[in-house]
């Protein structure tokens, strides 16, 4: 029983909003640790315990439970088939899935197989994210025909998707999301592929996933992990040719800089770019690899040297991009280096550099 300061009662009925969600932040949710242990993700796992936090609160009173829900399950991570269970196990699943905004899944191959009517159970589970605006699917290669043909035969759609966070094996989400307007594309491992896996030169996975985001037709943000190569640039431009972020942050360079910058110059609405590390010019070193010549005699004056030739390499890269793309606006090398591109009357582009973190999409 509450009292107020005169001695008399009071009932959580009685208090308004913004009390109850002050009472509400203190209130310490820990998850369940109930993620498959051999499958590997690095989101913390929502289990069984949130839920049943739950549950505790709308003993104390229904209303309190259904003014936190939405922020209490706006971000939902599972880890493990045997983890998302607990959405169907426990009664509140529903009421779960109800108020998801964000949800990041991961079910990668492990000793422990999912039983055959997982896949339609996600399915079904995405189909009440009514109001899902990013979703993050991560899984094992040997899975995605039995996740396309779940999908396929619900006859999935999630409209509210904006954000879609997928490996690169996993084209076929893209159709279920008619108005997703930013999709990143996770790594996808040379070694692991098979021969009949590429084509010529470049990896059949990228290749259809770009070709499948080119039939989203608002699609605005694109980011894959691969290799800059003109030839992978030039199948960017082709089916989508009005983006206005491009970004292939890892991987190595194929060609020189200056090659696929004559290809970056047909995007014409172009706004941010973000490139990967480069090398420096005429200095033969990695940028983010110089603590290497801490090995090396006279080390203070080697790092200022090296200090020098890499703030003369990204201004250098970063002249050519916007002699390349007049309309860009910002710049990224690395996580760290952020340009931003500054023009005056005369339409000429000055560059301001600044150190920020860059923030990977879907977190």
């Amino acid at each position: 029983m509450l009292m107020a300061r005169n001695g008399s009662s009071l009932s959580f009925d009685s208090l308004n909003d913004d009390v109850l969600l002050e009472i509400c932040s203190f209130v310490q949710l820990i998850p369940d640790k109930v993620a498959d242990p051999y499958d590997r993700c690095s989101e913390s796992p929502m289990g069984s315990g949130m839920i049943s936090a739950s549950k505790s609160l709308s003993l104390v009173n229904k209303h309190l439970r259904a003014l936190v829900a939405i922020k209490m399950f706006r971000r939902l991570s599972v880890a493990g088939w045997n983890a998302f269970d607990s959405l169907d196990v426990i009664g509140d699943g529903i009421m779960v899935v109800k108020y998801a905004r964000l949800f990041k899944i991961s079910i990668l191959e492990s000793q422990y197989k999912p039983p055959p009517d997982f896949f339609y159970r996600l399915a079904g589970a995405l189909t009440r994210m009514k109001k899902l605006e990013l979703l993050s699917l991560r899984l094992a290669e040997c899975q995605t025909k039995n996740l396309a043909e779940a999908f396929e035969k619900t006859n999935l759609s999630l409209p509210c998707v904006q954000t879609l966070v997928v490996d690169n094996f996993c084209d076929f989400i893209i159709k279920h999301c008619p108005n997703v307007r930013t999709i990143s594309a996770r790594r996808c491992e040379y070694h692991q592929l098979r021969p009949h896996h590429h084509v010529g030169e470049l990896c059949s996975y990228s290749v259809n996933l770009i070709i499948a985001a080119g039939q989203a037709p608002h699609l605005t943000h694109f980011e894959m992990y691969e290799r800059w190569q003109a030839k992978l640039i030039e199948e960017v431009h082709e089916h989508m040719p009005n983006l206005k972020h491009l970004g292939m942050p890892g991987g190595c360079y194929k060609d020189r800089i200056q090659v696929i910058a004559q290809v970056l110059s047909r995007f014409k609405i172009l706004e941010e770019l973000v490139l990967k590390d480069t090398c420096c010019p005429n200095f033969h070193c990695h940028l983010g690899q110089w603590s290497r010549l801490r090995r090396l005699p006279r080390v203070a004056e080697r790092t200022k040297q090296a200090n020098k030739l890499a703030d003369e390499a990204r201004d250098k890269i970063a002249r050519l991009i916007i002699q390349a793309c007049p309309g860009i606006k910002s710049l990224w090398i690395g996580w760290q280096d952020r340009a931003e591109f500054v023009k005056d009357e005369t339409d000429y582009a000055s560059i301001v550099w600044e150190k920020r973190t860059r923030v990977r999409i879907g977190e």
